[in-house]
């Protein structure tokens, strides 16, 4: 069993298999993290154009603009879509605490930025 152990920290060490693979990657945390906030952004900007859209509908209720206005279709998607990005949004968040609370990545990112 200690045998085991000891193989699986050395191959984690020298970047093997998933545990590995995030503790040798010194860019998978900044990855990680932009993604979260090109999410948040993406998020941010789709409840803006909701919001402008809402506005439009409000102030033009004719011809095509109405049609377009009136088509729950799309706002239901968009809705969807928003909802979807928001739980992306908070999956990686979770994610990311869970690998900041790793004593092996806390070691490891110790590690890489010691001058």
């Amino acid at each position: 069993m200690t045998g085991d152990l000891s193989a699986l920290a050395r191959d984690d060490r020298l970047g093997k298999g998933s545990v590995g693979a995030i503790l040798t990657d010194t860019s998978l945390f900044s990855r990680i993290h932009q993604t979260v906030v090109n999410i948040d952004s993406i998020s941010d900007t789709l409840a803006i154009v909701s919001g402008n859209l809402s506005e439009l509908s409000n102030k033009t209720l004719h011809g095509h603009v109405a049609t377009f206005m009136n088509d729950t279709t799309f706002v239901d998607n968009l809705n969807q879509a928003v909802t979807e990005i928001r739980g992306a949004a908070s999956t990686t968040d979770e994610t990311l605490k869970l690998l900041r609370q790793s004593r092996l990545l806390k070691r490891y990112l110790k590690r890489q930025n010691k001058p």
